[in-house]
């Protein structure tokens, strides 16, 4: 079993996350099970329920794991990752917190943003925030190649609903390949195999 600890202080680099995870297959050598448990204190946290996935990533701040496609173009990453939230009293401020850590996750020499939202959603009965976000990766490595490649997330940022100092956010992404349409719904299963522990 994972266990997180040491919160960073601000949010994770997720664009960094992602893209350690869509480089991993060179290196990343553990499968997991469908659905196998990595929970801790804090969370209940799921692997995703299908075959092929590996463990790209697992510290202290977060847990990643990845997926080849159909395509050599195309890969899958899914993610979950501890955040330290300070002095945040209200949804808004909360809201605007995440939207700075995006922002400052950017790199806008490299990725094109096509469609980004950025909500409040109901879906949990805690504080979460919801993002869906398209963008071009200009310079994906695949293989000797460097080449452009559409990047889709979907995600799911919430605030710990007993440990007010904790975030955590929820990531499931495609790059490369023929755009899933069951994309939506296949992140929507991982997010849901991630909850607080009450």
């Amino acid at each position: 079993m994972h266990h997180f600890s040491n919160m960073r202080c601000l949010i994770d680099s997720l664009l960094a996350t992602l893209l350690l995870v869509f480089s991993c297959f060179a290196f990343c050598a553990d499968p997991v099970k469908p659905g196998q448990d990595f929970s801790n204190a804090l969370l209940k946290v799921s692997a995703p329920n299908s075959e092929g996935w590996l463990l790209a990533e697992a510290n202290a701040q977060s847990l990643a794991f990845a997926k080849r496609g159909v395509t050599n173009d195309e890969s899958y990453a899914a993610l979950v990752s501890l955040f330290t939230v300070a002095g945040i009293r209200n949804p808004d401020q909360f809201l605007e917190y995440v939207k700075q850590g995006i922002e400052s996750d950017r790199a806008p020499d490299r990725f094109t943003t096509l469609e980004n939202s950025l909500t409040f959603t109901e879906s949990r009965p805690y504080l979460c925030v919801k993002l869906h976000n398209v963008s071009e990766d200009r310079a994906a490595q695949v293989g000797s190649h460097t080449i452009p490649l559409r990047m889709e997330t979907f995600s799911l940022y919430c605030r710990h609903p007993k440990r007010s100092n904790v975030g955590f956010s929820i990531g499931f992404s495609q790059r490369g390949g023929v755009p899933d349409d069951k994309l939506e719904s296949r992140a929507q299963e991982f997010i849901d195999g991630i909850q607080a522990i009450e």
